[in-house]
């Protein structure tokens, strides 16, 4: 299907919002014991508030190409340009914020850009995605990924000090990677996750072991992380699995994943790892500010058909269980 803009026009205006968001990064001084506070749609950061000028130019760059849908965590939704929008531009900013912060590891800019529909886009309807690394200070380079839906994705490696590219290959997920070796890693921000978390682990490792003989080592918990970051390693076989079954548990769980957190979604799929909802069916969902998402990211679809069946075994027991519990409670 013909995207509905021009895409080059539409990748450099992402480009230059990654290099105007590194640029205000580079220059701050981030203070890593100062307060958070409320922001559009989630928690915002002192870095987080770095990013509203770069928005605000990719809204505007955009809306000249065609008339646009900008919807960010921190600015929330606005129209660009003239006319209906033909375009909606997801965006996290600085997916990361936390980490980067306090130097545990990089952030990530993350743009996806879907064709508008009455009713609302969805993820089915993202035709370009771009993600852009915001490195650790004294980091010697960038990594920039970008993918077209049908047309592939592709990374370079940029130089941290001028710009300049250094390498360029098409991005590919890891296809050697086999089921039952490797780390398995179920998202789960805080202590109250890790209840009901804990127990689909439990179920699925015990599935691990008798298919695979896999060690509980190598199983575990992603606290806090960006999920731009849990989906990279997935795709790159670092991780075999990575699951963040969270909004799957409203009554346990305040925190999940929102849809801007998946802009660049793109980037795993056109790479060919496998990112599916927990049911296995293709994941999609509104780009909006409020959804709960709920994923599981493979590498290939070798380790899907080997993992996948184990996930849905432990998922079906333990809810299974919270069913019957819950049940019971109603009736005393």
């Amino acid at each position: 299907m013909r995207p509905p803009a021009p895409v080059a026009p539409l990748l450099s205006a992402a480009r230059r919002f990654h290099r105007r968001v590194l640029d205000a990064v580079s220059r701050a001084r981030l203070d890593p014991d100062r307060a958070a506070r409320e922001g559009v749609a989630d928690l915002s950061f002192q870095i987080d508030e770095l990013a509203d000028g770069a928005l605000e130019a990719l809204g505007r760059e955009v809306g000249a190409v065609s008339p646009t849908l900008l919807v960010a965590e921190g600015l929330g939704e606005r129209s660009f340009g003239r006319g209906t929008p033909r375009v909606r531009v997801l965006v996290d900013p600085i997916d990361g914020s936390r980490e980067r912060t306090h130097r545990l590891g990089p952030a990530w800019a993350l743009v996806g850009f879907a064709r508008e529909r009455a009713g609302a886009a969805r993820a089915k309807d993202l035709f370009l995605g771009f993600q852009g690394e915001i490195p650790l200070p004294g980091s010697p380079t960038i990594r920039v990924l970008a993918a077209r839906r049908g047309g592939g994705a592709w990374e370079e490696i940029r130089d941290a000090g001028n710009g300049r590219v250094r390498s360029r290959r098409r991005y590919r997920a890891d296809g050697r990677a086999r089921p039952g070796a490797g780390f398995h890693v179920f998202a789960a921000f805080g202590a109250a996750d890790r209840t009901p978390i804990a127990r689909v682990q439990d179920q699925f490792h015990a599935g691990l072991v008798r298919r695979f003989g896999t060690d509980f080592r190598a199983i575990g918990d992603w606290m806090a992380g960006p999920t731009a970051r849990l989906l990279l390693d997935a795709t790159e076989g670092r991780l075999r699995m990575a699951a963040d079954l969270r909004p799957l548990f409203p009554r346990s769980i305040r925190a999940s994943a929102k849809p801007y957190d998946l802009a660049a979604l793109l980037v795993p799929l056109e790479a060919g790892a496998e990112v599916l909802d927990p049911s296995g069916r293709p994941l999609d969902f509104p780009l909006d500010l409020e959804a709960s998402v709920a994923f599981v990211a493979y590498p290939n679809a070798r380790v899907r058909r080997g993992l996948e069946p184990l996930l849905r075994a432990a998922l079906r027991s333990v809810q299974a269980k919270r069913s019957s519990r819950q049940g019971s409670a109603a009736l005393e």
